[in-house]
């Protein structure tokens, strides 16, 4: 979100023009802080899957477990594993360990929001 939009929501939302300037030098500081992108990108996965890092470390770590540290789709067992959606948030999937399966990076950046029936259509 913009600066301009966090002035803008807080306007809509009744607080004067003055506590909304105030409140953008704070929103300005904590956003602008310097990240990675790759931090930036699990932050904001994070937040759209609504866990907290701890809660979603050990289900990664539960997920991971129960598929033996392997790639469910090629096998590979790697040190940077990925959990994957089988199906996609973006498709109506969900969190449950059941739709989570343990990929390599090369399958799940692949795959990217797509089933897994749609994505091995694809590579044929």
């Amino acid at each position: 979100m913009s600066t301009v939009a966090f002035i803008r929501r807080m306007l809509d939302a009744g607080f004067s023009h003055e506590d909304a300037l105030k409140a953008a030098e704070a929103f300005e500081a904590v956003v602008y802080i310097p990240r990675s992108k790759a931090a930036i990108r699990q932050e904001r996965y994070r937040n759209r899957l609504q866990l907290s890092e701890d809660e979603w470390n050990g289900l990664r770590s539960l997920v991971q477990e129960r598929d033996g540290y392997a790639c469910v789709y090629c096998g590979t067992q790697e040190d940077s594993l990925h959990v994957d959606h089988v199906v996609p948030l973006i498709q109506g999937g969900t969190n449950d360990p059941d739709n989570l399966a343990t990929a390599c990076r090369e399958c799940n950046c692949g795959k990217g929001g797509r089933t897994v029936e749609e994505w091995r259509g694809a590579k044929q």
